[in-house]
């Protein structure tokens, strides 16, 4: 069962360059990565994070900025250390990706099962067909959830 004990961010800022830095618990191993940094043009995110408490994950909750499109967004891989989860029917449809109910900004991956986390267990979500905002800077926050709450 979750409980309540920590979360991770992760900050994105645009204009010719891309500058990272963290919000809360988060390491230095927290990284995003575009396939392009032109403003307001398709692009895919991959987003990378290691957990900095222990506990089991039901769902991650990515905020993103406005203008983004997270409704037209595309899941690919999933990864949790070395474990693979993709939402494909080949996979069985591990995890599921849909806009939060609440924030129209934000993209909730559901794990379908809990999955045990570790301080420092690497996780990587990588996110297609979304659209970079127009130049300036951004945040994007990433937070693990778990059945009765923040991990």
């Amino acid at each position: 069962m979750g409980k309540l004990t920590g979360q991770a961010g992760i900050v994105l800022s645009f204009s010719l360059f891309v500058w990272l830095a963290l919000i809360g618990l988060a390491t230095a191993a927290n990284e995003v990565f575009l396939s392009t940094d032109t403003a307001e043009s398709e692009v895919t995110y991959v987003i990378q994070f290691d957990t900095a408490v222990k506990g089991n994950i039901d769902k991650i909750r990515i905020a993103l900025p406005p203008g983004m499109n997270p409704a037209n967004a595309a899941l690919g891989r999933l990864v949790i250390r070395e474990k693979i989860f993709e939402s494909d029917e080949e996979d069985n449809n591990d995890v599921k990706l849909s806009v939060d109910p609440f924030d129209p900004n934000a993209l909730i991956v559901d794990l379908r099962n809990d999955r045990e986390a570790k301080p420092g267990t690497r996780i990587r979500i990588e996110l297609f067909n979304l659209n970079n905002p127009p130049a300036g800077s951004y945040a994007i926050g990433v937070r693990t959830i778990g059945k009765k709450g923040r991990v």
